[in-house]
């Protein structure tokens, strides 16, 4: 079992870095459904725990009450870009700005 899921990882690590840094909705939209849920899960745990940002703990809290997961963070980033003048910006600005629009309405309602 541990040999099938390391190698169902490193299938999926590999294909993350063949498609190198996603710079826009284009690059985004290249990913397959599981890069793109590779992709979401690791910006948040680097926006969560390695590059905090001033409201993570915040976004920590909403995402755990919420039970996010990652088709909910794919949904996060491809609502951002139903924006065309946000075509440009990086798949890992529109989750956190997903995320940051997402949480300040359920901690209001907390």
């Amino acid at each position: 079992m541990k040999t099938l899921t390391t190698i169902a990882l490193l299938t999926i690590l590999t294909s993350q870095a063949e498609a190198g840094y996603i710079k826009n909705l284009s690059g985004w939209e290249e990913l397959t459904s599981d890069a793109q849920s590779g992709y979401v899960m690791g910006a948040y745990d680097w926006m969560s725990q390695v590059a905090p940002v001033e409201d993570t703990v915040s976004i920590n809290k909403c995402a755990l009450d919420m039970d996010l997961n990652s088709s909910d963070m794919i949904e996060l980033v491809d609502t951002f870009y139903s924006d065309l003048s946000k075509w440009e910006a990086p798949p890992f600005q529109a989750l956190l700005l997903g995320l940051r629009k997402v949480c300040s309405k359920h901690l209001l309602n907390d």
